[in-house]
């Protein structure tokens, strides 16, 4: 076989392991049918821990442990092709220590494994709680009255890692049951645990918000589909051919997609 100096086929090949031991066993062959289905893309969440020197550029980049060692080495490849701008805060700058939320796409391949694309969902603390982020759990009361709510949640990240509430800002006018929901947001704020960012060598505070809906309506799974066909991280898989998202408000660090 020849050399393959671009390491896409170990990449292909981790992928294609990591994938059957995530969604199970290949299923035995079937007899042919007058269409072949549209392939499927698979995608995950993952993360990249950033350290940065004073002028930003990066001198270690870390990708979440649980990956196969290619696809680690694939995403570290690509955020070194991102630019950082300087780490800062008011009048302190420094050094940083920033975490990357990362989108990943895998879509089949023609010629064997996966195409893997990845795209930038945000960077600031990192959610240590538990993998994903799960929304907070729906009141009882509200439920059984059929009450729903959006919003937008705001916290700050202290230097500790725990989180200190800030407020909630309705995006649906003035909701049944705002006080219910209320108290469960501030419940679910008081138990998160985080992985701060450091700047200047010390750990930061930093303002967080996430879109929180409670809904007893169930999603439409076609709807799904076409927004994750549609996603960045799977149209970069194309051309190379799940949980809340929180945002950090006041990074240190700005991150400018590139390549």
């Amino acid at each position: 076989m020849p050399a393959d100096p671009s390491g896409k086929t170990a990449v292909r090949i981790a992928l294609l392991a990591f994938f059957i031991a995530f969604t199970g066993p290949v299923p035995a062959a079937e007899p042919a049918k007058s269409a072949e289905p549209a392939a499927q893309p698979v995608v995950f969440r993952t993360w990249a821990k950033v350290a940065l020197d004073a002028s930003g550029r990066p001198t270690s980049i870390e990708p979440g442990p649980d990956l196969p060692a290619p696809v680690r080495e694939y995403l570290a490849a690509r955020i070194a092709q991102w630019h950082f701008s300087p780490p800062a805060r008011g009048t302190t700058t420094g050094s940083a220590v920033t975490y990357l939320r990362l989108g990943a796409c895998a879509l089949p391949d023609p010629a064997g494994g996966y195409r893997l694309g990845v795209d930038l969902k945000g960077n600031g603390p990192r959610y240590a709680s538990a993998p994903l982020m799960l929304p907070p759990v729906y009141p009882t009361q509200a439920m059984r009255q059929g009450y729903g709510a959006k919003m937008v949640v705001s916290y700050v990240v202290e230097p500790d890692g725990s989180a200190t509430f800030e407020g909630i800002e309705y995006t649906d006018g003035k909701p049944r049951g705002r006080n219910v929901f209320g108290r469960a947001v501030r419940d679910w704020v008081k138990h998160m645990r985080y992985e701060p960012e450091y700047l200047a060598g010390a750990p930061v505070r930093t303002r967080v918000q996430v879109p929180v809906e409670f809904s007893i309506g169930r999603p439409d799974p076609s709807a799904h589909l076409q927004r994750v066909l549609g996603s960045d991280e799977c149209r970069e898989a194309a051309s190379t051919a799940g949980g809340l998202q929180p945002l950090a408000v006041d990074s240190p660090v700005t991150v400018e997609v590139r390549g």
